[in-house]
Formats: structure tokens, sequence, C-alpha cells
């Protein structure tokens, strides 16, 4: 009986736990998501022009390195 009791307050105790994540996470998420999206949409922009122009390097670099150049 004692083993069951203990197993009892075990799951009880795990689940309180989870529900503090939850709620956690709810908070979280609805103090914060809209601070992300704006961050992502206004890093966005730049984020692309970084990504053409590591490109266009790599596409400048690479006959160098690999021995293609024709200069």
């Amino acid at each position: 009986m004692e083993t069951i009791e203990r197993k009892a307050e075990e799951v009880a105790h795990n689940s309180n736990n989870l529900n503090i994540l939850k709620k956690f996470s709810e908070i979280v998420e609805s103090k914060y998501l809209a601070q992300v999206e704006q961050d992502y949409i206004a890093l966005s922009p730049g984020l692309i022009l970084r990504d053409k122009w590591i490109d266009k390097s790599e596409i400048s670099i690479n006959p160098i390195i690999h021995g293609t150049n024709s200069i």
C-alpha cells in the first residue's frame, strides 16, 4: 500500500511540474512572441543581403582555392 501511495505522490508531483512548465510556456509566448516576430521582420532584409554577399564571395574565391583561376 505504501508503494502505491508513494507512486501516486510521484505522479502528482510530476504532473504539477508539467503544469508549471505549461503555464511558464504560455506566459513567455504571450509576452515575447510578438517581439520575436517583429525582430525577425526587421532583421531579415539584412540577413538576406549578407547571404547574397557570402554567396558572391564564395563564387569569386572558389576558383582560386581549387586552382581553376584563369588569371
